[in-house]
């Protein structure tokens, strides 16, 4: 298992708002306060995007690779809970 810490999940989160054009105040404020569900569904759409770049060979799939990204969803609990 890789190291992912919270603090790397939020900046995903943040940057998979940003480009899917969710980044509103709201969510900049708030995002300390999302529950595990509201992070799936942004990491699981930064992970279609990977798999999709991959894929095609397009750029603008993120930095992070989809075995970081599924990994950050297996262990969403536990990486949220330190």
């Amino acid at each position: 298992m890789i190291d992912i810490t919270k603090q790397e999940l939020k900046g995903v989160v943040f940057v998979t708002a940003h480009n899917a054009g969710e980044l509103n105040e709201e969510v900049q404020r708030h995002i300390d306060t999302f529950d595990a569900d509201t992070y799936r569904r942004f990491l699981r759409v930064a992970l279609e995007r990977r798999e999709q770049c991959d894929r095609t060979g397009e750029p603008g799939g993120g930095t992070r690779s989809a075995s970081y990204l599924r990994e950050a969803i297996e262990n969403l609990e536990n990486i949220l809970s330190h």
